[in-house]
């Protein structure tokens, strides 16, 4: 761990299938867990939890807000690091707003229509994770949720 992060925050990382999307240093994190968003500062007790579909919001150092969607997976918070594991995120910036509308729309089309419990489940999923990317793409300034 670099002097920087032992003085102004602790190291998060973000890993998905894809390889790793973030490795900074952050002065505060919120989490969305399946229970409800979680916060963390630095020196936070150690803890593991699952992820949610939602936003991942952090402050660097120098008062950038990062925000990206999430779609479930876990976190550990050890020793001033985060680790992140999701199975998928998208950094605001990068959610293509049609892709995601056309995804909304093709899930609320298979729900609207018969299908067995498992397939009714995945749609609901996809549902869930084309709201979100929309929600997180379209939202304006942050720094007041994790002030």
């Amino acid at each position: 761990m670099s002097k920087v992060q032992n003085e102004t925050g602790f190291l998060v990382r973000i890993i998905s299938p894809d390889g790793e999307l973030f490795r900074h240093t952050a002065v505060s994190l919120v989490c969305p867990a399946v229970d409800g968003y979680l916060g963390v500062l630095k020196n936070h007790a150690p803890m593991v939890a699952a992820l949610d579909v939602g936003e991942i919001l952090l402050r660097t150092p120098d008062d950038h807000i990062v925000s990206l969607a999430v779609a479930g997976g876990f976190m550990e918070v050890t020793r001033n690091e985060v680790l992140i594991l999701c199975d998928a995120a998208e950094f605001k910036e990068d959610i293509d707003v049609a892709r995601a509308t056309r995804d909304l729309e093709e899930a609320r089309e298979r729900l609207s229509k018969k299908f067995s419990q498992v397939e009714t489940e995945r749609a609901e999923v996809a549902l869930r994770k084309a709201l979100n990317r929309l929600r997180v793409a379209q939202r304006g300034e942050r720094s007041k949720l994790i002030e």
